[in-house]
This record gives C-alpha cells, structure tokens and sequence, in this order.
C-alpha cells in the first residue's frame, strides 16, 4: 500500500485563489517576497565589463549587491494578502504536516496586534472561514 500524497502549498494556493475568486467584494493577491535585480543588470554588466578585466567586474558585482531591489511585504509575511469590506487580511498557506517558522509567527503577531487579521490556511474551507471572520471585523 503506498502513502496518501499530501497537498502541496502551490496546489494550496491555487485552489485558495480559486475558491475565493468566485465571491465578490475580495480583493486577493499573491505575496511574492524576495530580492533581486532588475532584469539582466548583473549578466549585462559583466558581459560589458569582460573586457576590462577581473577587478572591473568584481568592482560591478560590488556596486549591485548595494542596489539590491527588494519586494513584497518582507521575510515571514504572508503568502496571500487581501482585503474585505474595507479590512485587510492575510492568509498563511501551509500544506497538513507544514510548520509555521518563528519568523512567519512573529511577523504574524506583531500584524495582528495592529489590526491586520492574520490566519494560517491548510484547506480550502479554512481560508473560507478566516475571510468570513476578517469581514464580520472579529478575531478567531
């Protein structure tokens, strides 16, 4: 007998979009955290710089690691952000056996104790009920 394949968060967070796609009034959007570059900058740069030799590009490659774009609502936010009926939520998705990182509950709290309703999500039905709750304005 083989093991139950569990859900992944990206199939998670699919179904959520989905599911809470199809009632009106939410405003729902992937919270994508991370930083970067823009576009090629880096690959550009040392492309060009080849030329002029090592020091050249190791003194580019310097320069954009001080120019990092950074994105989202930062490191432990929220994967799905909206809002309801003029209040703002967040939805934690985790897949059955996932775990909430110390970063993710802190960020967490301190959202929640200023008022940003804040759940963690393992089911389509939980995201469901935590926007019900964040519209009817209370706390779980």
């Amino acid at each position: 007998m083989t093991a139950a394949r569990h859900r992944t968060e990206a199939e998670l967070e699919r179904q959520v979009l989905l599911a809470l796609g199809r009632y009106p009034g939410i405003l729902l959007a992937r919270n994508e955290v991370g930083q970067g570059y823009t576009g090629d900058l880096l690959f550009a740069l040392q492309k060009a710089l080849r030329p002029f030799g090592r020091p050249a590009m190791e003194a580019a490659v310097a320069a954009t690691q001080r120019h990092r774009i950074v994105y989202g609502l930062g490191v432990g936010s929220p994967d799905l952000v909206g809002a309801v009926e003029g209040r703002a939520f967040g939805l934690e998705l985790k897949t059955e056996v996932g775990v909430v990182s110390d970063v993710q509950s802190r960020w967490h709290s301190a959202a929640s104790r200023r008022g940003l309703h804040v759940e963690v999500v393992r089911r389509v039905e939980d995201a469901l009920a935590a926007v019900d709750r964040c519209r009817a304005g209370g706390r779980r």
